[in-house]
């Protein structure tokens, strides 16, 4: 059983370590407290711990001083620091003299605690050149991680915009080598296009997230370092915040170039190094920390550029404006069980909705909630199809999570449109008994354009043409010329209402050259004129 001691002036915080952490059913057992150096330092000497968590600022010998004697004595003690945002630079003095962890006091709990001092044990180590070098390379992470939430806490202070914020936020930064004195910066976004990278697979679906964002932050921060200064916030595994910044107030056009030279740059190397492609969007440049929550939503509306352009650039928020009109697409998607149920190719309509929003260049926010409407829409049809086929479905495509791309939410949506006119097609095509029926209606899908005889289909269903007529007629109830104009009716009601071909175009593509013929038969089936169903469907369409 792995011992600790307690170094805590808190007496609250003192209390909470040892009652609330079921220390003994995790292999692990308190062997004493202190509230100060100096005390922990005569516990020391009686047994020394294999860990000891100790508190920063304390009365008469502090937190550092405290682990610097223990170094100086050669006590093979684990350190484990607590602290507070403002600790930082006590933090980094511990972390130099041999702590090898620390957790922020706002973030303590039982779970943190545990995972904290479990990894410790984790950790390999010896005395060879290779196991040293994991062991440092695990502390370099660690204190990776923990300054991440340093710095996500300076950005939070800035998004909040007031004058204590604005002052502390620049005291943090100078712990970062960036003066808060006539600086001239800007923010960008980066984003990964996958977390799931190869390098970083630990086992079967498992993935070092930890070690990726250690990686990412720290090659960007070296190309940054060429350039000026900065730091990196790690939002999650996949988006990462930068601030950048150049000495002198008034270099917004400097800093600019810099600023995407080094983006572009960061990119190349993530690329390069790790096989992660990523996309960013700068903000403009600043000369006021006021400023910062405004190049932060700069930075993250260029952003969204890639989800139309893809990943490998670098985006401007300059110029970058989005539609935040949506409703033309629930308009359309919410009819598309009613157009696929009268013989409307859906996957046509699909791409010319997903064009018009591209072109008009829908917010990317409202795109993905309008995408997740057709997912729903499309789960739908296909539910109802299985329903009535008493067949599972599949089109291939994941339908419950939305897209990162504008092409890859196009080749999902409109595959998946065309699966279901498939699928549809297919069962629509074997309902009859007879196959030799199916056969004769499938030849008649294929080449209705042509003129297609009685006499021909009855060869190519081996049968004679008296026979085969009294068995279509029996199966289908239409005799086989009524089938053939119903069906050269309904492809030409699809051309009417998804072309501008002339008609006499129409009636030659759908098998009627003659076009007075194809109008009479057209009324006759449909009850209107070609010309006025062409001219409803496009009332409909503007209405």
């Amino acid at each position: 059983m792995k011992t600790v001691l307690i170094v805590e002036d808190d007496f609250s915080v003192r209390e909470y370590l040892k009652n609330a952490i079921p220390w003994e059913e995790n292999g692990y057992h308190v062997i004493g407290e202190a509230d100060n150096g100096i005390k922990a330092l005569a516990l020391l000497e009686q047994e020394c711990p294999d860990i000891m968590i100790t508190d920063i600022q304390m009365p008469r010998m502090n937190g550092v001083e405290l682990i610097s004697k223990m170094k100086e004595a050669g006590y093979p003690t684990k350190i484990v620091v607590l602290s507070f945002y403002d600790d930082f630079e006590y933090v980094r003095d511990a972390m130099k003299f041999g702590a090898v962890d620390y957790v922020l006091k706002h973030q303590l709990s039982e779970d943190k605690i545990l995972k904290t001092l479990n990894e410790i044990h984790e950790d390999v180590s010896g005395n060879s050149v290779e196991e040293v070098r994991k062991e440092n390379q695990l502390m370099k992470r660690r204190l990776q991680r923990n300054l991440n939430a340093i710095k996500r806490r300076i950005f939070q202070k800035l998004a909040v915009n007031e004058e204590n914020a604005i002052q502390e936020t620049g005291n943090d930064l100078e712990q970062f080598g960036i003066s808060n004195q006539e600086i001239t910066f800007l923010v960008g976004n980066i984003r990964l296009m996958n977390d799931r990278i190869g390098a970083f697979l630990i086992e079967e679906g498992r993935y070092d997230i930890e070690l990726l964002e250690f990686s990412v932050s720290n090659i960007i921060e070296e190309v940054m370092q060429a350039e000026g200064h900065g730091i990196v916030c790690v939002e999650n595994s996949l988006n990462y915040k930068v601030f950048f910044a150049c000495d002198g107030l008034e270099r917004e056009l400097s800093t600019e170039k810099k600023g995407y030279n080094t983006l572009n740059k960061a990119l190349e190397k993530l690329d390069e190094y790790l096989g992660i492609q990523a996309a960013a969007g700068m903000s403009k440049a600043q000369c006021d920390l006021k400023n910062t929550k405004k190049a932060v939503e700069q930075a993250e509306l260029a952003l969204e550029n890639m989800f139309y352009k893809g990943y490998g650039n670098v985006y401007l928020c300059t110029g970058t404006v989005f539609s935040q009109d949506s409703d033309y697409i629930y308009t359309e998607a919410s009819g598309f069980y009613e157009m696929l149920k009268h013989g409307q190719e859906i996957s046509k309509i699909m791409e010319r909705l997903l064009e018009h929003a591209r072109e008009e260049r829908l917010h990317p926010q409202l795109f993905r909630k309008a995408e997740d409407y057709i997912l729903a829409v499309l789960l739908s049809i296909l539910g109802g199809l299985e329903k009535s086929y008493g067949e599972k479905t599949d089109t291939g495509y994941d339908l419950h999570t939305g897209s990162a791309t504008y092409s890859e939410c196009r080749e999902k949506l409109v595959n998946s449109a065309r699966w279901i006119e498939e699928y549809l097609d297919r069962h629509q095509r074997e309902t009859y008994e007879r196959e030799e029926v199916n056969s004769a209606i499938r030849y008649i899908r294929q080449h209705y354009e042509g003129n297609i005889t009685l006499e021909e289909i009855s060869r190519h269903v081996n049968l004679s043409r008296v026979y085969f007529s009294q068995m279509f007629k029996a199966e289908t109830g239409m005799s086989f010329t009524d089938y053939l104009i119903h069906y050269r009716i309904k492809e030409a009601q699809k051309l009417l209402r998804n072309t501008d071909l002339r008609m006499y175009e129409i009636a030659s593509r759908v098998g009627i050259p003659d076009q007075h013929y194809f109008n009479r038969l057209f009324k006759n089936i449909t009850g209107v004129t070609p010309a006025k169903y062409k001219e409803s469907c496009i009332t409909r369409k503007e209405s």
